[in-house]
């Protein structure tokens, strides 16, 4: 779970016998940011100083996104690449399939790299 005002995120389920991985998350999440400078500047910070992050969450949000951890969960094995988006300004949950970036090697030996995109899922 990832907390950057407004939105919260929760997933994908990440494993060591799992495609895909949090470098290609990151990829995928700033090539779709509309500002992506800001979001790396955000992540810089954090990595420099893990205490400059949120210390808590209002309680229905951290309800919220325990409820959508739980749906992550309870959808194993289809969960592993599933992210939710939760907008806490409008109440809005968005479901997105992620896709790794198709250099992953952890991507590229799962063998779905193929197959999925011709279906067009992506982040």
């Amino acid at each position: 779970m990832s907390y950057m005002h407004p939105e919260i995120q929760i997933g994908p389920i990440f494993a060591s016998d799992l495609p895909g991985c949090h470098e290609c998350l990151e990829d995928r999440l700033i090539a779709g940011d509309p500002k992506p400078e800001y979001t790396k500047a955000f992540w810089e910070t954090y990595d420099q100083d893990p205490k400059a992050g949120t210390r808590g969450f209002l309680e229905h949000h951290a309800l919220i996104a325990a409820g959508l951890a739980r749906s992550l969960a309870e959808e194993a094995p289809g969960a592993t690449r599933s992210l939710y988006t939760y907008h806490v300004l409008t109440g809005e949950i968005i479901h997105h399939t992620f896709v790794p970036v198709s250099t992953c090697p952890r991507w590229r030996e799962s063998g779905l790299n193929e197959t999925t995109a011709r279906k067009g899922e992506v982040l």
